[in-house]
């Protein structure tokens, strides 16, 4: 997995790059957790066997997720986004 924040916004992907199925449990950074666990959602990825996508993670900071052979999902947020928008 990896993280990354810019600007007020977050994201985290966690990716599967082996041929069979895996679970991934994330802890996010304290600095992304100290500032708030709300607004994170699914951004993208591939569901596998499931038709709905993974839950987003929990305020203690906390995600896991299946993940299909290859696949992946990425996670994000983006606090004022209306402050900022043009």
């Amino acid at each position: 997995a990896h993280a990354v924040s810019w600007e007020g916004g977050a994201a985290v992907a966690v990716h599967n790059f082996a041929d069979r199925p895996a679970r991934a449990t994330v802890q996010f950074p304290a600095e992304i957790v100290k500032s708030g666990m709300g607004g994170w959602r699914h951004l993208f990825g591939i569901k596998g066997h499931s038709a709905r996508p993974p839950e987003p993670p929990t305020k203690s900071g906390k995600l896991a997720v299946e993940l299909p052979p290859y696949g992946y999902h990425w996670f994000g947020r983006r606090e004022g986004f209306e402050r900022h928008a043009t």
